[in-house]
């Protein structure tokens, strides 16, 4: 059955970009609608382990390749969320020498480390990024204790999330929303404040 929607403005895809954008004109005042590609796994099937997240959450079961020399393999969400969906919510902040060579580079208008940090520190806080607590699982482990033995130097990453996280959960989905990811979060709220969503939804030129 076909329906007519009207909306000030369209955001197509659901993923940190689109979610962002999409909660800022609804603070603003607009209508918003938001189409995703993919599912929205928190209404159409819960999530109960990493086989289900690959064939539902993920773009080709997670076979993604870009064809070259080296063949880089690579992950994409398809789901309402987007990636922030199936990755570990790991936020970390741009390098100060990455940002001054693009602003040197491109010329952008107000493209600076002062105000690039200002949005970074807009978003961590708008997602709760914080270090998690112990213990970090196995694989962590390995990697810290390889790191100290080649006396690399080892820094731990904040990642979206509230509450008591299991490791698990970052891998596949989230138990009791503790992964701040786009769905649970910014999208959520948009919802709340009047944001239409249409997921299984493509969209083609």
């Amino acid at each position: 059955m076909k329906k007519n929607l009207d909306c000030e403005v369209l955001v197509i895809g659901s993923g940190a970009g689109g979610s962002t954008i999409a909660e800022t004109l609804i603070d603003q005042g607009l209508e918003v609608l938001m189409v995703e590609e993919g599912p929205n796994a928190n209404i159409e099937k819960k999530i109960e382990g990493t086989i289900d997240s690959f064939s539902y959450q993920w773009r080709s079961g997670g076979l993604n390749a870009a064809l070259g020399d080296p063949i880089i393999s690579y992950a994409e969400g398809r789901c309402v969320g987007g990636g922030t969906e199936i990755n570990s919510a790991i936020m970390q902040k741009p390098p100060k020498e990455l940002i001054e060579s693009w602003e040197s580079k491109y010329s952008i208008d107000n493209f600076n480390c002062k105000d690039i940090n200002n949005y970074v520190e807009k978003a961590l806080k708008r997602v709760n990024a914080c270090y998690t607590k112990p213990p970090h699982g196995r694989p962590s482990d390995i990697l810290k204790i390889a790191g100290e033995e080649l006396n690399w130097k080892i820094k731990e990453l904040k990642r979206a999330q509230k509450g008591t996280i299991d490791i698990n959960p970052f891998l596949s989905g989230t138990k009791d929303n503790g992964k701040q990811s786009m769905s649970v979060s910014l999208i959520a709220e948009s919802l709340n404040k009047g944001m239409n969503l249409i997921s299984n939804c493509r969209v083609t030129k």
